[in-house]
């Protein structure tokens, strides 16, 4: 018997960022790693409750192999400062949501014995 459901194809990107969160005024740097060939030149952030498009750049040079990955990129975003939830988007991959805040640290020692 054949199955009715379409399964989505495996992913072969992803991007880490930090879970915590990132300050304002600090450095935002996630980075997006693959196991694919192909590189995207742009990545896009965009708020967590309206998917808009909040800020779009390039990303930074390949780091090359790492590990199980063929190509890692940095993306960086630092010149957001605006507090909010966000996610990133590189290709075909898509972040887990995170916070831009000034209170993103606050309870990390909870957050780390988890």
């Amino acid at each position: 018997m054949a199955s009715s459901f379409k399964t989505d194809d495996p992913a072969t990107s992803w991007i880490r960022i930090n879970q915590l969160g990132y300050l304002p005024a600090g450095s935002k740097v996630a980075v997006w790693a693959t196991k694919a060939e192909t590189l995207p030149t742009v990545f896009q952030l965009r708020d967590s409750e309206t998917s808009k498009v909040v800020f779009s750049g390039k990303v930074g040079k390949s780091y090359g192999k790492y590990g199980p990955f063929n190509q890692l990129l940095r993306l960086n975003f630092s010149t957001v400062k605006t507090p909010g939830s966000f996610y990133l988007k590189c290709g075909n991959a898509v972040s887990p949501v995170f916070k831009i805040g000034h209170d993103v640290y606050a309870g990390a020692a909870d957050f780390g014995l988890r």
